[in-house]
């Protein structure tokens, strides 16, 4: 008679998600049961910072992390923060993705998918902002709507594009060299027709948004946005999500020759080890973040776009970006010597329930989206 096998087989540790909300990150004692050898649940005092004080977050009930387990170990996470959405109809309580990850051995596992699940419980509404290629096939697998920002990006150095492809060489410096003599030239010609065009008009810097941007930011051009008020811009500008001393931030009001308030702007300036899946390295990518136009027939987009970017242009970053959902101005940024780069993801999910669920809300032109949405502003 055959010898029986009396050894079962173990069984894997179960997979569970842990809710995180903002009463523990002031309690201070967040994921001390946990294995995480790979630290993928910690979050930067900064980051930790800027989730407590979000205007946004009305109780302390209110959630800010998804951990996915096996067992007690980590494998992975999914932060959350709570936002707005401004409709014709009232306000919309909305909760936005930010630092999506689960590590490539634990995706056999699901969790990928479980984490964007479980967030989808937590509210009838909920949000992403700039994608990666990793999470958007999850997301549109899910049904999310997408709306999209094309992507434009002005060169003002060419070393990490020359280096890209030549590699770090004589050659490439070389060519540095002379690619940069041409950029230097064709930003002199452009200076001299942006003048004409920004005639009266000028940007300046301030401190922090003032009270009097409230009344102006409760009057939309659509039907749907997501919320702006002086509280939660200078949340905006004056948090971040780690202590990188070479991000710059800035928040510009455009006044015209009688110093009337005509609109605002942020721009964004940071170092990017990678700055795109074309494998561009090392480069300091200054960026239009948000932006809001109060009197329509003295700006619009394209003349608050040349001005943020001459702007920029004084923080000498290695290129701009620009993210703007009027694709009319596609031909305008072509000509100026911007090339388009693909394009900025907005995705949104609603529940039945939700009031953004009309077909309405399925139409982006009826939505004022900017670069700025969900976390993008402090990634």
């Amino acid at each position: 008679m055959p010898a029986v096998n009396t050894n079962s087989a173990q069984t894997a540790p179960a997979v569970t998600i842990q809710v995180v909300r903002k009463a523990d990150l002031l309690a201070g004692d967040v994921g001390k049961d946990w294995d995480d050898p790979d630290v993928i649940a910690r979050l930067t005092p900064q980051k930790r910072q800027t989730l407590i004080d979000n205007p946004l977050s009305g109780s302390d009930q209110d959630p800010v992390q998804l951990i996915g387990l096996q067992g007690n170990r980590v494998i992975g996470r999914l932060d959350l923060i709570t936002g707005r959405i401004d409709t014709e109809a009232g306000p919309v309580p909305i909760i936005w993705t930010s630092a999506y990850f689960v590590p490539e051995q634990a995706r056999r596992t699901l969790m990928g998918v479980t984490l964007i699940l479980k967030m989808q419980q937590l509210a009838q509404t909920v949000g992403a902002c700039s994608v990666s290629q990793m999470a958007l096939p999850v997301l549109e697998k899910l049904k999310w709507s997408k709306f999209t920002l094309p992507r434009y990006l002005l060169l003002r150095r060419s070393r990490s594009v020359v280096q890209r492809y030549l590699g770090v060489n004589w050659r490439s410096s070389i060519a540095t060299r002379l690619a940069d003599v041409v950029l230097l030239v064709h930003r002199a010609l452009v200076a001299g027709t942006s003048k004409f065009t920004l005639r009266g008009l000028r940007a300046e810097q301030v401190d922090s948004a003032s009270p009097e941007l409230d009344e102006k930011l409760r009057h939309r051009d659509t039907p749907a946005g997501p919320h702006r008020s002086a509280a939660l811009i200078n949340w905006m500008l004056n948090h971040g999500f780690d202590d990188d001393p070479r991000i710059r931030k800035g928040l510009f009001y455009i006044y015209d020759s009688q110093h009337r308030l005509l609109g605002y702007f942020m721009i964004r300036m940071k170092f990017f080890a990678v700055a795109s899946h074309r494998g561009f390295r090392n480069l300091m990518l200054g960026s239009l973040g948000d932006w809001r136009i109060f009197e329509p027939a003295d700006l619009d987009v394209r003349r608050l776009v040349l001005l943020a970017m001459q702007t920029l242009g004084k923080w000498n970053p290695d290129a701009i970006e620009i993210c703007v959902a009027d694709k009319a101005l596609g031909k305008y940024f072509r000509r100026r010597g911007l090339l388009r780069l693909g394009e900025l993801a907005i995705l949104i999910k609603t529940a039945p329930q939700s009031p953004l669920r009309l077909e309405m809300y399925r139409d982006q032109a009826n939505w004022q989206l900017t670069p700025a949405e969900g976390d993008n502003f402090f990634a």
